[in-house]
C-alpha cells in the first residue's frame, strides 16, 4: 500500500495519500507502529532511492506527536544492529534525519550512540546525521548547542577513524591479492623451468648412447676388422705359397723333403724341378740307399 503513493497512475497515487492521512487520524496512530516495518519492507524492494525517500518522508509527516517522534528515534537507532547492508543504513539515517527531534529526543540520539557508531564509516549515513545536527542547533537552548557541538565533533572522529580502518583493510587486502598474484607468478614460472629442463634432460639423454651398445658396436667392428685383416692375411699367404715355387729356384733333394709336411704334391713337383743342366740323382731300386749320380755331359761342362 505504501509503494502505491509513488504510483505511475497519479490516481492511484492520490487515493494512497488518502489513505495514510485518514489512518493518521486514528486514537493512537497505526502509521507510528508501522512505520520500523514498512521501512524494512521498502529496503528489500526495487526501489528508487527517489521514490523511497518520498514515500518516507509522507508518512514520517504524519507522525505529530512529540513522544511518538522520541519513541521513533529509539526504534529505528536499534535496527542499525539488526542489517548489514550499506543501502539499509542510508535509509534507516534518512529516515533518522526526517524527525523533528526535541531535546529529549537529541539526548535519546546521543544515548544510542553505540548502535550506530560502526555505520559512521558512510559518506551518505554521516550527511544524514549532519542533517540531524543542524535540525538540532536550530531549535536547541544555549547550554543544550554545547552538548550538540560535542556530538558533532564524536560523529567526525568516529567517521574519521572508521574511514581509515576501511581503507588500512583495503590496503591489506589488495596487498595480500598482490603477494598471492606474486606466489602464482613464480609457481608457475618454477613449473615452466622445471619443465623446460625435463625436455633438454630428455634431448642430451638422447644424444648419449648407451655405454654397453658402444662396447657391443666397437666390439662387432673389431671382429669384422679382425675377420677382413684374417682374410686378407690368408689370401697373401696362399698367394706367397703359389709364389714361393720359381722358375729360377733349384729345389735340391732336402729341400723336397724339408716341404714335404707342407703339401706332398707340390714337394714332389718341386723335387723335379732342376736348374739349367742338372740333372737329379738316380736310384738303384736294389739298392735305395745309393745315389748314382749321372756321368752324361752337361751344356755348362763335364
Amino acid at each position: 500500500m505504501a509503494m502505491c503513493l509513488e504510483d505511475e497512475d497519479e490516481r492511484i497515487s492520490n487515493l494512497a495519500k488518502l489513505f495514510f492521512h485518514e489512518l493518521s487520524k486514528k486514537g493512537n496512530n497505526p502509521i507510528y507502529n508501522l512505520l520500523p516495518d514498512i521501512l524494512g519492507k521498502l529496503s528489500n524492494e526495487n526501489l528508487k532511492r527517489e521514490s523511497f525517500c518520498n514515500i518516507m518522508q509522507f508518512l514520517i509527516g504524519s507522525i505529530k506527536k512529540d513522544k511518538q517522534m522520541e519513541s521513533l528515534v529509539e526504534k529505528l537507532c536499534n535496527r542499525f544492529s539488526g542489517v548489514t547492508n550499506t543501502r539499509q543504513w542510508e535509509y534507516i539515517s534518512y529516515c533518522l534525519s526526517q524527525l523533528t527531534f526535541t531535546e529529549k529526543g537529541v539526548k535519546k540520539l546521543m544515548e544510542l550512540f553505540k548502535t550506530y557508531e560502526h555505520v559512521l564509516s558512510e559518506d551518505s549515513v554521516m550527511d544524514n546525521f549532519r542533517n540531524i545536527v543542524n535540525k538540532a542547533k536550530k531549535f536547541a537552548k544555549p547550554e543544550m548547542k554545547s552538548c550538540i557541538e560535542e556530538f558533532e565533533e564524536k560523529l567526525v572522529k568516529f567517521h574519521i577513524e572508521k574511514k581509515e580502518q576501511e581503507l588500512t583493510a583495503q590496503n591489506a587486502q589488495t596487498h595480500q591479492q598482490k603477494l598471492s598474484s606474486l606466489e602464482n607468478f613464480v609457481v608457475a614460472k618454477n613449473g615452466e623451468e622445471c619443465a623446460e629442463s625435463d625436455i633438454v634432460g630428455d634431448e642430451t639423454d638422447a644424444n648419449v648412447s648407451d655405454p654397453s651398445v658402444e662396447g657391443m658396436d666397437q666390439s662387432s667392428h673389431n671382429v669384422s676388422k679382425s675377420k677382413v685383416e684374417l682374410d686378407e692375411h690368408s689370401q697373401a699367404s696362399s698367394e706367397v705359397t703359389e709364389l714361393e715355387p720359381c722358375e729360377n729356384e733349384v729345389q735340391s733333394p732336402m729341400t723336397a723333403i724339408h716341404l714335404r709336411g707342407t703339401s706332398k704334391s707340390k714337394a714332389k713337383k718341386s723335387s723335379m724341378k732342376v736348374q739349367r743342366g742338372f740333372r737329379a740323382p738316380i736310384v738303384d731300386p736294389s739298392n735305395p740307399g745309393a745315389l748314382e749320380l749321372p756321368t752324361g755331359p752337361t751344356s755348362n761342362g763335364p
